[in-house]
């Protein structure tokens, strides 16, 4: 969506939405994204949403928060609400659905089991969180869907009821989307009512 900014402008001309949601994964990743190692190359950082061209000297933030702030803009002369998801979490197990399924089948005793802490997701989201911070970004409605995810310990949690939240590890299976449907609805009408009651 941020790559074609033009085209989504002249949907929302001719739809003319109240509310726009962003459901995108937002880290700024380093080379080592999925280790609690520090990046061999701590200066090279890559965007999944936006890819900055090789010819541009732009960092992966600045271009992720101009075009944020394009389209934040663009919403609020046009009176819609621009929602954003926070990403949720990587696990530390790569494929939590391909552990389940050798498991149903008797190839493997228990499932694999690697977790993730809350440490490790705000270290990997530590520099797109300063994005979010921006000043010109506080019309947008942030929510975090995290503590859905995470167990007692602060662990991710790879499985629920014998089934896989993770397809592998930062994508949600249809089993962990229904983990965390309550939550969505249920933060989106929070944070509206905050909002009415604030104005």
């Amino acid at each position: 969506m941020l790559k074609r900014q033009q085209e989504v402008r002249e949907l929302l001309d001719q739809h003319r939405p109240r509310n726009l949601l962003l459901m995108c994964r937002w880290s700024v990743y380093t080379d080592g994204r999925n280790s609690t190692e520090p990046p061999s190359h701590p200066d090279r950082y890559l965007l999944s949403d936006v890819q900055q061209s090789g010819s541009s000297r732009d960092s992966s933030d600045q271009v992720l928060f101009r075009s944020l702030d394009r389209l934040n803009q663009y919403c609020q002369e046009r009176d819609i609400v621009l929602w954003l998801v926070k990403q949720v979490p990587e696990t530390a197990e790569a494929f939590p659905a391909k552990e389940t399924f050798q498991w149903a089948i008797g190839r493997t005793s228990d499932p694999s089991d690697t977790r993730s802490t809350l440490a490790d997701h705000y270290r990997r989201q530590a520099r797109v969180e300063q994005i979010f911070q921006n000043p010109r970004l506080a019309g947008i409605r942030f929510i975090d869907l995290t503590p859905a995810l995470l167990n007692e310990q602060g662990e991710v949690r790879n499985y629920e009821a014998g089934r896989a939240l993770y397809r592998d590890s930062n994508h949600l299976t249809r089993w962990g989307w229904e983990i965390l449907r309550q939550d969505f609805f249920s933060a989106i009408r929070q944070r509206q009512q905050s909002y009415s009651q604030a104005h």
